[in-house]
């Protein structure tokens, strides 16, 4: 076979072929690579805040996620792909749209409701709407943005809900543990005196005003709701631009969608080893987030002792670490805060809430329990019959629909 290397057309072509071929591999490994594990070296913006940037995080994150199903694009539609640090871990995000232009400005769009979230949730911020209403006088009331009183008011229902195992306030109890450094043992006197700022049935909420009365010294921590809160600000920017959008995001493994028209699969990672999938979750929820929390990585050994970085703050102690805790809500801020107390309230005082949850059709969970005989993944009966076990370890229960 002769090729026509002296004809110039014959390079141009050549060469254009091997570009568009490039950018199809390009896409090919960006995919797989994002799918396996979303930012490996980033700490989650879970429970006890997060670091000034993204790049001088020192602990790796407790993404128990592992895979989902990133959006194809149909013929004729174009997906956008974004990735961008916040919360001190990495959100990328996937906008699927008849025409490119919609999918650019949408992600725009929600990229910046997650910089304005950080600029006003971030307690490493001295100037930002949260740390205004820590630093308040007593019995001051403090008038907060929407997007500030929709995570609080969600948070503090989670607090009420699951009977104090998820609070908003839990600040004096992340600083006494030395949780944003390197983790320390504080002794009981130390934690008492935490505790006495520590109760989100402190906080006074106006819902005309739409404010919150500061009783003094109680700090609120975003940790446990700041990307939930992000997330849901994220949707609702992008709500409105174009109809029929699809949106994929994840957020240093806490995943939130809209638009979805068929069933995509989640993969949930082993909480002993987050390399391995053990748990395939296939949801059909058109909009919703899915939230997972469990110490994993996050801790710190101190003095030879391991601290878990999810704190109970009925104790103002660590949490017992169960394994994980993952949950389906469709709001994405309901969602953060429902994993940290489901995780901090365990599978006894858990069960009869996830219960509540499926059977009031305000959510669905998983607890992925580590126990002597092995794994054991109790699930809400909404998920019975679309969780499948990854590995013959696993034992799946379903949860009985409690009164």
């Amino acid at each position: 076979m002769n090729l026509p290397v002296a004809d110039p057309q014959f390079w141009i072509v050549t060469a254009a072929a091997a570009v568009a071929l490039g950018l199809v591999l390009r896409r090919i490994i960006r995919r797989k690579s994002s799918a396996a594990l979303p930012c490996e070296h980033c700490p989650k913006a879970g429970q006890t805040g997060h670091p000034r940037s993204a790049k001088g995080a020192g602990r790796r994150a407790t993404v128990l996620i592992l895979a989902t199903a990133g959006l194809a694009a149909a013929a004729g539609a174009a997906v956008v792909e974004r990735e961008v640090a916040a919360m001190g871990t990495r959100l990328s995000l996937a906008v699927e749209s008849d025409h490119r232009a919609t999918g650019l400005a949408v992600s725009q769009a929600m990229v910046g409701a997650v910089e304005d979230a950080e600029r006003r949730l971030s307690t490493w911020r001295p100037a930002s709407e949260i740390q205004s209403f820590n630093s308040a006088a007593p019995g001051t009331r403090v008038a907060l943005s929407p997007l500030l009183w929709r995570a609080v008011s969600t948070a503090v229902a989670c607090w009420h809900e699951t009977g104090g195992a998820f609070d908003p306030t839990v600040a004096p109890l992340v600083e006494a543990w030395g949780l944003r450094r390197e983790g320390r043992l504080p002794d009981d006197v130390e934690i008492a005196r935490a505790l006495l700022f520590v109760g989100a049935g402190r906080l006074a909420l106006d819902w005309e005003r739409h404010a919150v009365a500061q009783p003094g010294g109680v700090r609120l921590e975003e940790g446990g709701f700041g990307k939930g809160a992000a997330l849901d600000a994220a949707l609702a920017a992008a709500r409105g631009l174009e109809p029929g959008v699809r949106i994929e995001l994840n957020f240093g493994g806490q995943l939130a969608w809209a638009g979805r028209t068929q069933p995509f699969e989640v993969r949930l990672a082993d909480p002993r080893d987050r390399s391995q999938a053990v748990l395939a979750l296939t949801l059909s929820a058109a909009t919703g987030s899915l939230s997972t929390s469990g110490n994993s990585e996050r801790k710190s050994v101190v003095d030879g002792v391991a601290i878990g970085h999810l704190l109970d703050p009925r104790s103002g102690r660590p949490a017992p670490d169960i394994g994980s805790a993952t949950v389906f809500s469709a709001q994405a801020t309901a969602a953060d805060c429902r994993s940290t107390g489901l995780f901090v309230l365990g599978a006894q005082a858990g069960a009869p809430l996830m219960s509540r949850w499926s059977r009031e059709r305000q959510g669905e969970a998983v607890l992925l329990l580590v126990e002597p005989k092995g794994l054991r993944a109790l699930v809400t009966p909404g998920l019975a019959a679309r969780a499948r076990a990854l590995t013959p370890e696993l034992r799946i229960e379903r949860i009985a629909g409690l009164s």
